[in-house]
């Protein structure tokens, strides 16, 4: 009985000994996004609701957007995390990268044109503009 004792908790220590810190703090990443998908005009008064498609999966999950916004335009970035991160098995198997999309409202008021710079890490940002009537 005792020997089933010690074998179990060396079990659970090496267990827990591989496991990361939940409450650690991930490095974020500013991911990648294929597209962005905004009217081509709006009438004065209207929102404007913007769609990107957020690069994810491989081994990069999405955590959250940061929008920056003035009367004239605004920046936006697509912040995640490598879930690796922390993991020293290198065993894990990252799968293919997918589009997700995530919707964002910009409420008025806006200038004449409307211009949106979404960031895209090392390669240039998209921009697309939206026309105010």
């Amino acid at each position: 009985m005792q020997l089933w004792k010690s074998v179990s908790l060396v079990a659970l220590l090496a267990v827990v000994a591989d496991c990361r810190d939940s409450n650690a703090t991930l490095t974020p990443i500013v991911l990648g996004v294929s597209s962005v998908a905004a009217p081509s005009s709006i009438s004065s008064g209207e929102p404007i609701d913007v769609t990107l498609n957020v690069q994810v999966g491989g081994c990069l999950a999405f955590d959250r957007l940061e929008v920056r916004r003035s009367d004239s335009g605004a920046t936006m970035v697509a912040w995640g995390h490598d879930i690796t991160e922390g993991i020293e098995d290198r065993g894990i198997a990252c799968t293919r990268m997918v589009d997700e999309a995530h919707a964002y409202s910009f409420d008025p008021p806006f200038a004449n044109t409307f211009t949106i710079s979404v960031a895209r890490g090392r390669l240039g940002p998209l921009i697309t503009t939206v026309a105010v009537h």
